[in-house]
């Protein structure tokens, strides 16, 4: 009943001449963390994923890592297939946490989860395409005034504000985000985000010239957290780069195909429909399809199997 409540399929089991199996199908899954940013170079292995199985979903977990930098990303294993990488959008002193569930095909689905609760209503409304919808949760305050709080408290919560400013920028309410883009930008020096916003919303006010400064400064800070932030760099300057050389623009149009050729990589191998920011390769900053081996203790990590199968009969 919890798996067909939420959209969960039951586990594949084996078949032998048209008899099903009185186990489950092997699944075999491992998880392990690093700490850095994917686009500035190497990552270093993070501590391992702290999990429990939740009591409330069959076949689901929830891990919490603990924070040691203000860079962290979760990277999950299956045999044959790409190692999927998830970005943690969480700032210090604040752990990660994220659950992982059971999906199609014996895939393994990872939902990160954010500190601020009307932030992660935000983040799952968006990620089914309902934003609007996010009326009916409040009970009074419309998508963009929740958005327009969110980013007024960045100090308390810049992860909650940059949820708040990328819902302001998508539904075109560039008065709500007043010059407060600014500060996420400046404030908080280590947030890739904060540039990719304020970039975004300059260009939005036809300030190009400024955006593409920001938006080049990208490689300082590393990948954004969220998939809105690389959408939105790679849109603008392939957009500046089509318009060639001449105008306000041209001295800064070499370094532009700098960094989008660094971006390109992560574009080919994101998954632009999770909201926060998704993609595959063993080695994270080379990203990449290629599939994960068998053996996947070579790897190293935490099994997952323990703890998803736990009540499973």
């Amino acid at each position: 009943m919890q798996r067909f409540l939420v959209g969960i399929p039951t586990v594949s089991t084996k078949f032998n001449k048209g008899l099903e199996a009185l186990g489950p199908m092997e699944l075999r899954a491992s998880i392990r963390s690093f700490t850095g940013s994917p686009f500035v170079g190497p990552l270093s292995p993070g501590p391992d994923p702290q999990g429990t199985p939740d009591s409330t979903i069959v076949g689901a977990a929830k891990f919490h890592l603990p924070r040691s930098s203000f860079f962290a990303l979760v990277q999950l294993l299956q045999p044959g297939q790409p190692a999927l990488n998830v970005m943690l959008p969480q700032a210090p002193p604040h752990d990660s946490e994220f659950t992982i569930t059971i999906g199609l095909d014996n895939r393994l689905e990872v939902t990160v989860h954010l500190q601020n609760s009307t932030a992660e209503a935000l983040l799952r409304y968006y990620e089914r395409g309902m934003v609007l919808q996010m009326e009916n949760l409040t009970g009074k305050d419309s998508p963009a005034v929740v958005s327009e709080e969110l980013l007024l408290g960045k100090v308390a919560d810049p992860i909650a504000a940059c949820v708040g400013a990328y819902t302001l920028l998508r539904l075109g309410e560039l008065d709500r985000l007043h010059e407060w883009t600014e500060n996420l930008k400046n404030w908080f020096d280590w947030l890739p985000d904060g540039l990719a916003i304020r970039a975004e919303h300059l260009a939005r006010r036809g300030q190009h010239s400024q955006a593409l400064e920001n938006f080049l400064r990208l490689p300082d800070r590393g990948l954004p957290f969220f998939s809105d932030g690389l959408s939105f760099t790679l849109n603008r300057l392939r957009t500046y780069l089509s318009y060639g050389g001449g105008g306000e623009l041209a001295g800064d149009l070499d370094q532009a195909k700098q960094v989008l050729a660094a971006l390109n990589p992560y574009a080919q191998y994101t998954d632009f429909s999770r909201p926060v920011l998704t993609f595959t390769g063993l080695e994270p900053h080379q990203p990449d399809d290629q599939p994960c081996g068998v053996n996947l203790l070579e790897y190293g990590g935490v099994d997952l199997i323990p703890f998803l199968m736990q009540g499973e009969s």
